[in-house]
């Protein structure tokens, strides 16, 4: 899967994040949690590349693995030319200078102990850049960028409303000039009233600074709006990929179909809804075959059950993993049942592997 145009900023090949616990009661030996298992994806320069999926897919857990902060079991990662999985040391420090993450929670990123400036300075004061003078013109700068009164920079974090903290996070990950952005749900911890103002900076700080964002969301909603391309992850890999108002206009993958069939109709009217039978399954203990056949409306008796589909090429600039993308977009193959409701996909908590 290339990136849209140009030459990638981020190359990810084989991605495999694996994390061993202590197996169940009468199974012998450690579980292996294949949370993210064989992603490939790439990020144009100043492109917003989405990644979407169920809670426990496997989507914050590839972010975390790009930045290095959470081991990676194989694969590369390749930032601007440089294999980020192979550095080390003062190397991988240097590194992260271009690569920073917004996380989900404001309030639980931020230290509660320290002001809105110290937070915005820290980045500078860990990577040794500029005198002290030169670190606080640098932050009433940031200040300004991401439209927070200057009057708030004394403060605290749990005197700050919840989107003037999101924007504080968004000046501490902006201090060392990234070229990319990890967007972890960075709307979902705040008002419906705020999104928007967030969604417009982001937009705005992208076409001043040329940033490229890996967005990692649920909402369908805004991710269209938002990204060029989207990457729809199940269970570790990715099932579909493509350009976002396309994938969200005719998805090719049983799985995005279903994830949009849960996005409510915004005129308020009847919306047809696909059902997924049962919960997603463990990565631990995957299934067969292909992993989303326990839960698809359009399951055949033998292929879905037994081989793993390959991710190819349904049209230029589209990826599917499924076997029967094309019966089932041609009709041949009709879905087992419809306009049930979607257990699951709405409300998406985000606990454990995401």
């Amino acid at each position: 899967m290339t990136a849209s145009s140009g030459q990638a900023l981020l190359s990810v090949r084989d991605l495999r994040v694996h994390f061993t616990h202590a197996a169940l009661l009468n199974v012998r030996g450690r579980a292996k949690t294949r949370a993210v298992d064989g992603l490939d994806l790439d990020l144009s320069r100043g492109e917003t590349l989405a990644l979407v999926g169920e809670s426990g897919c496997g989507k914050s857990t590839t972010g975390r693995a790009i930045l290095r902060l959470v081991p990676a079991a194989g694969g590369q990662v390749t930032l601007d030319g440089v294999d980020v999985l192979a550095l080390r040391g003062a190397r991988l420090r240097e590194a992260r200078r271009d690569m920073q993450m917004v996380f989900q929670d404001p309030l639980g990123s931020l230290d509660r102990r320290m002001t809105v400036a110290e937070s915005i300075e820290e980045p500078l004061v860990i990577h040794k850049l500029g005198t002290p003078r030169e670190r606080r013109r640098r932050v009433r700068e940031l200040i300004g960028r991401v439209q927070l009164d200057s009057k708030l920079a004394g403060r605290l974090p749990h005197e700050l409303s919840g989107g003037q903290r999101q924007r504080v996070a968004i000046a501490r990950a902006l201090a060392l000039e990234p070229k990319l952005l990890i967007l972890d749900e960075p709307l979902s911890a705040l008002d419906v009233s705020v999104q928007a103002q967030i969604v417009n900076l982001l937009l705005d700080l992208q076409s001043e600074l040329g940033l490229a964002y890996l967005l990692i969301s649920h909402d369908l909603r805004m991710v269209q709006h938002v990204a060029q391309r989207i990457c729809v992850m199940y269970l570790g890999k990715i099932v579909e990929s493509g350009p976002a108002q396309r994938v969200c206009d005719s998805p090719r993958h049983p799985y995005t179909e279903a994830l949009l069939s849960a996005v409510p109709n915004p005129t308020g009217g009847a919306s047809d809804r696909i059902v997924l039978q049962g919960e997603l399954p463990s990565p631990a203990h995957p299934p067969s075959g292909c992993t989303f056949h326990t839960r698809c409306p359009y399951t055949q008796p033998v292929s879905c059950r037994t081989e793993v589909p390959s991710l190819e090429q349904a049209e230029t600039g589209r990826w599917v993993s499924c076997h029967w993308h094309r019966e089932i977009r041609s009709g041949t193959i009709k879905a087992a049942k419809r306009k049930i409701d979607l257990k699951g996909l709405e409300g998406i908590s985000h606990e454990g592997v995401a």
